[in-house]
């Protein structure tokens, strides 16, 4: 007899913003500094669903919780996607950028000099904040 895996699954969800811009772009023109941050939002969230049919390719048993909001200390916090795997949990912090960057310290910029934030601090500290839990 074929054993089921049981996995508990956090489903993934697009964020109010994302859904209140799709929403209004449908119905007028957005000014820019609004469809940017669509652009920018929609960018991320295929990202998101890219990861997420990747993982679903992975043949193991695991629990993945996706879009977790926790507050730690008066500190809050977002996790993108934390995936538990027999005894070890895989932190990710899923990013969907394009195009040429350079780091300078700690600093992530584009060609064009805008300053990105620091993905590799950002997920070190989800890692502390999860890690002091």
């Amino acid at each position: 007899m074929e054993r089921r895996r049981r996995c508990l699954r956090k489903e993934r969800v697009e964020s109010t913003e994302l859904k209140i811009l799709k929403s209004l772009g449908a119905r007028v023109q957005l000014d820019v500094p609004d469809a940017k941050q669509l652009d920018i939002l929609l960018k991320g969230w295929k990202g998101e669903e890219e990861f997420d049919r990747w993982v679903n390719t992975i043949d193991e048993e695991r629990h993945t919780l996706n879009d977790l909001l926790l507050n730690h200390q008066g500190t809050t916090f977002q996790v993108d996607s934390l995936i538990f795997s027999g005894t070890t949990l895989y932190l990710f912090e899923i990013k969907n950028y394009q195009g040429d960057y350079y780091i300078q310290g700690d600093a992530w910029y584009t060609f064009s000099g805008n300053e990105i934030r620091n993905p590799i601090l950002q997920l070190k500290r989800t890692e502390n904040l999860i890690g002091s839990f």
